[in-house]
């Protein structure tokens, strides 16, 4: 909604990790990327769960997602659920959630809802 969307452009780091300590849904755009890749990078903060949805992202989805596994990657230890949402993804998408799946030795669950991904990327998913 718009109302979501407006919130989501204002919010602060602050706001947008005490949002992520809560593990409350975090609607991705292009002004919080930045700052949420940065939330998740820092080693001084406990993530545990995570909720993304992708509906506001207007530039490459396929390139954020492919950013997120990245940096969720450096949390291998502690993170136990994610959630992605509405997100657009390609081959190097797949790639690099599975291989944030097989390093992640604390998850528990990998949830993606109503992501569209291309052929030959659910032909790895299956394959992984």
């Amino acid at each position: 909604s718009a109302a979501h969307e407006n919130h989501s452009q204002q919010e602060t780091m602050e706001e947008l990790s005490e949002r992520i300590q809560k593990h409350q849904a975090i609607y991705l755009n292009t002004r919080n990327l930045d700052l949420l890749l940065r939330i998740i990078c820092d080693p001084n903060r406990i993530i545990k769960r995570v909720k993304f949805y992708g509906e506001h992202l207007t530039s490459d989805q396929t390139n954020a997602v492919v950013d997120l596994a990245g940096a969720l990657k450096s949390r291998s230890s502690q993170l136990q659920e994610v959630y992605l949402e509405n997100f657009k993804i390609n081959n190097e998408g797949v790639n690099a959630i599975s291989s944030f799946v097989k390093t992640t030795s604390s998850l528990c669950g990998l949830y993606l809802g109503h992501c569209k991904i291309d052929d030959a990327g659910a032909f790895l998913m299956a394959e992984s």
